[in-house]
């Protein structure tokens, strides 16, 4: 809801409660995010952001030339160069707040909507691993790809460098782990062609719809979240 000043505001002294005072751009921005389910990514809403972004503008801009028209009308006044005394012109003193409001509440907004979505990026590769789907990038803006290829690698930099012991060789933090496998190894059923795939061992194997496979936990986890493979039982 609008903040409780731009209310008043509105009401003392009858100023207009158009679209930008209120940011309702923004806040639609960020309610699609917000509300969307909790593993789906909206598409990156470009013209909508330029648009909160626009009214940023439009609000500084108002605001700025509020300020010099009082500085102005003090300065005729008084003779006072730069005097601010908002008493005798109430109503543009409500103006200038309710601008200032504005620009705060769209700048949270547009934050919060860029921060949910990195949030739900990050979670991608918590649960799909490094093969993110082609359909989840598409959604993403150029930079918010980026900013998951960063985060990839300082997550595979991090998980490379947190065995203690290096008989153990890498550790994937991202697997389940909630209780020790059974075994390293999982037997799977191929429910998608997606081709060659190539393990973390540097093997290709053929993924064709209805075969078998016996693969490495690690290698098979991030396929059976995606659908691609079904879980069979352990080796």
């Amino acid at each position: 809801p609008p903040s409780p000043l731009l209310v008043v505001c509105v009401r003392v002294f009858g100023m207009a409660a158009d679209v930008r005072a209120f940011a309702r751009t923004a806040t639609e921005l960020y309610r699609d995010v917000a509300l969307a389910e909790k593993h789906h990514l909206p598409p990156h809403d470009h013209d909508r952001l330029k648009r909160a972004i626009e009214e940023v503008k439009y609000h500084s801009e108002e605001a700025q030339n509020l300020l010099k028209a009082q500085e102005q009308e003090q300065d005729d006044a008084n003779g006072e160069l730069g005097s601010q005394d908002w008493t005798s012109n109430p109503a543009s003193a409500a103006a200038v707040l309710v601008h200032y409001e504005s620009i705060l509440r769209n700048k949270r907004l547009m934050l919060a909507y860029v921060h949910e979505r990195c949030q739900k990026i990050k979670a991608f590769r918590w649960r799909l691993g490094n093969a993110v789907p082609k359909e989840i990038v598409d959604r993403m803006a150029p930079e918010e790809v980026h900013f998951a290829t960063q985060y990839n690698r300082i997550l595979s930099e991090y998980m490379t460098g947190a065995g203690v012991d290096d008989r153990l060789g890498n550790i994937d933090l991202t697997l389940d782990a909630t209780l020790p496998p059974k075994e390293p190894y999982v037997k799977v059923l191929v429910k998608r062609d997606i081709g060659e795939f190539v393990t973390e061992e540097g093997k290709t194997v053929h993924l064709i719809p209805g075969s078998m496979h016996l693969l490495r936990r690690c290698d098979a986890e991030p396929l059976i979240v995606q659908g691609v493979l079904e879980h069979e039982g352990y080796a």
